[in-house]
This record gives structure tokens, sequence and C-alpha cells, in this order.
């Protein structure tokens, strides 16, 4: 909307350039990806439910197509600091891998990650009802993936540890609330936050579980409701 984060849109640019870049620099796929996805997922809201967005939208392109040439430079610049390695992360080649060009065994982009779901997968056949118990997935998959391994996983994790239990949490906390909240609250502006926090935090939760804070804190935040000043005053009748 033309709106400036510091007096100075080069400043604004310096700082998206430094976080874009801190961001390609953590190697986290799933991090950068996912956000990437939440923010579509965002902007597909606005688009279908503000007339007034698409329009905005429109007279933006050129700024779209400029901004997307931006991102592509900067993942290069990323790319030129780590020596191709960057590039290697995000097609799923290991060091040795990069280096030799041959393949090393049989992993694929997901570095093992099915395999540590398949395992939690065999589990939950194993204890239906009520799962292995918290904390207790760990040591049993070491039964099915060879070796103790952490979840990274949420969804996976609360089928083995949880059982039939998990599932139900999953339907009813993760699909039938979110969705409750998403129709019942007209507010495009609200709507689109809470597409972007629920993305963010189902992405995050697919590939790091919950060993990090921020799946956990943005979920709540996807469902507060966005509301101006002059809303505010409205409804307080003022």
């Amino acid at each position: 909307n033309g709106d400036k984060i510091t007096p100075f849109n080069w400043l604004d640019w310096v700082m998206l350039f430094y976080l874009v870049l801190r961001a390609l620099l953590t190697f986290s796929r799933g991090g950068v990806m996912g956000s990437m996805l939440a923010l579509l997922g965002a902007v597909a809201v606005l688009f279908f439910s503000s007339h007034g967005f698409r329009r905005q939208l429109r007279k933006s392109l050129p700024y779209i197509v400029l901004s997307l040439a931006f991102f592509v430079g900067v993942f290069i610049v990323a790319n030129t600091i780590t020596n191709n390695f960057l590039l290697y992360r995000y097609q799923g080649l290991n060091t040795t891998e990069a280096l030799t060009g041959q393949k090393t065994g049989d992993k694929n982009i997901l570095t093992g990650r099915d395999e540590i779901m398949k395992a939690d997968f065999k589990i939950f056949l194993q204890y239906p009802g009520f799962g292995v118990g918290y904390g207790m997935g760990e040591q049993y998959r070491a039964r099915y993936y060879g070796q103790f391994a952490a979840a990274h996983t949420e969804f996976a994790r609360l089928m083995s540890e949880h059982g039939i239990l998990g599932i139900i949490f999953m339907l009813v906390g993760m699909i039938v609330l979110p969705l409750h909240f998403f129709f019942k609250e007209k507010d495009s502006l609200t709507r689109c936050f809470m597409v972007a926090f629920y993305l963010l935090s189902m992405f995050t939760m697919f590939h790091a579980a919950m060993r990090l804070a921020l799946p956990g804190v943005i979920f709540g935040a996807a469902f507060m409701r966005i509301m101006s000043l002059e809303k505010i005053n409205r409804s307080a009748g003022k």
C-alpha cells in the first residue's frame, strides 16, 4: 500500500536484503519454503476476498516482478557466499555428493524424514489405542528405523505416541477449529493473518515437529482478530 517500514525506501530494501540473506544462510529449506507458501496463502485469501486488493495487485505488477528479481539476486549472493553449497542443500545433496557428483545412498530431498515417518506409522499400527506414550517414540523408533531418532513430523508423532487420541486431536484441533474460525470470521485481514500463521505453523510441524517454540506460538496467533482502531471505537460506541 506504499507504506514504508523506515523513513527511507532504500533502507527498507537493505533490511529486506539482510533478513532474506540470513534466512537463506540458515540452510533451513523447510523454514524458507514454508514461509513463502504461507505468504502465498495469505495473498490468495486477500485476492479472493478483497476487490480493492485485486485492483492494487494489478497496479503493483511491475513491483512484484522487481521483488522476484530481487529475491533471485539475494539467493545468488547467498549461494556465492556458501560456494554453491546453498544450491546443493536445496537439491538434497550432502557434502560428499556435492564434491564427487556421486550419490552416497538412497536419501532423497526429505533427508530421511520419510523413513522416520514410516517408523511412526508402524508404531501406530502396533499400538493404535493410546500409542506408546509421550516421549517414548524415540525409543520405539530404534526398532523400525534402526537407530534412536527424534520426531521430525508432528503429525506422525501424534499417531505413534498418542494413538487414536492423536488422530482425534489432529482432526479437531488442526482442521475443524481452524475451519470454523475461518468461515465464522468475515474480516478479510483477520482471515489473511489466520491463514498465514496457520500454514506456517503446519509447515513447521511437518519438517521440525514441535522441537521449536515457533509453531505453537504462531498456531495460537492464528486465532487473533485483527481490528482497526476505527472499528474498535465503533464497537465501543465511541
